[in-house]
């Protein structure tokens, strides 16, 4: 779920970033298992990592982009609750959003090593794509109504039924709500200028350029010409090149289900993965540029921190108000 600044967060990310689905892509939200057990950051700087070491531990950035689930459902149900009490001023029903926790994508960055039998099984799709998927509404809570629509999102009559709609409607009194108190941000996010600086360093770097050079010669072998670790995510999404942000799950929907020829592909680039050691050598350098950038701006990510732990703590007491 993406989040500009001045928007309530959302299920897994607190931090009003501009660009999360990049940095999500690039910054890395901890690894994965063929079990799919890596546990996710907390939402907080002190997060520790579970799990194996090396690749699989969550990258520095990690903690100030991710919630845990119980804060991220804390937040969905606060959010919720505030929209259903907002609505019912003007006379209307608001069909809350399920408290559903968004389901991880594919691969969180394009040099993670895809598990072999979840390529083999769904190529470069996320498993519970399909579930999450039925159980979206769809329409945020809308029945169609002009004036319900002017009061859930700010558009149309500046009044109804005698009241003043809220600036941005009920979602923008949310919005408010929900960051009260909290410090101003920078914009744009100090995480995201972080991940992409760290990223574009890591690119550069001469270990990273060879594994992804021998990654390329393997799929090559294997009978598939592709010059990046994100090419082929790419094609099979839809997208080209760079655009497609490292995950099928930011951006475009696709279908859910892969075919043959993607299956084939994601098992190869799996074993390509391992042959070349593409994983590991993003991570061994993608670490400490991460957290070089951390340090160098630690005044600004102090206050990220402080603006994620203040917006959990506003949505407990909006639960325990109502």
């Amino acid at each position: 779920m993406n989040l500009p600044s001045a928007r309530p967060a959302g299920l897994r990310l607190a931090v009003p970033a501009l660009a999360l689905v990049a940095v999500t892509a690039i910054a890395g939200c901890g690894g994965q298992s063929d079990d799919d057990s890596a546990t996710p950051g907390t939402g907080s700087k002190g997060s520790t990592a579970q799990g194996k070491a090396g690749a699989s531990e969550p990258l520095p950035l990690t903690a100030y982009i991710q919630n845990s689930d119980d804060d991220a459902r804390t937040i969905q149900r606060a959010t919720n609750l505030l929209m259903v009490s907002c609505m019912k001023r003007y006379g209307f029903d608001y069909r809350a959003q399920p408290e559903v926790v968004e389901a991880k994508p594919a691969r969180d960055s394009e040099y993670r090593q895809l598990p072999a039998a979840r390529a083999a099984s769904y190529g470069y799709r996320s498993p519970a794509a399909a579930d999450a998927a039925a159980q979206e509404t769809g329409d945020d809570g809308k029945t169609g109504s002009a004036a319900e629509e002017a009061v859930r999102i700010g558009t149309g009559a500046a009044t109804v039924g005698g009241k003043a709609v809220p600036d941005g409607g009920c979602k923008g009194e949310v919005s408010r709500t929900m960051a009260k108190g909290l410090p101003e941000l920078p914009v744009p996010s100090p995480v995201d200028e972080a991940a992409n600086a760290a990223a574009q360093k890591a690119q550069a770097d001469a270990s990273l350029t060879a594994a992804v050079g021998k990654w390329s010669a393997c799929m090559k072998e294997q009978g598939f010409v592709f010059a990046q670790p994100q090419d082929p995510l790419a094609q099979f999404s839809g997208k080209s090149g760079r655009d497609s942000g490292g995950s099928p799950d930011g951006g475009d929907r696709v279908a859910a289900t892969a075919t043959d020829e993607e299956k084939k592909v994601a098992v190869a680039d799996s074993a390509c993965n391992k042959k070349s050691s593409l994983e590991q050598t993003w991570y061994t350098v993608t670490k400490p540029l991460q957290q070089a950038e951390i340090d160098r701006r630690a005044e600004e990510f102090k206050l990220v921190e402080e603006w994620n732990q203040g917006y959990v703590k506003n949505a407990q007491k909006a639960l325990a108000k109502n």
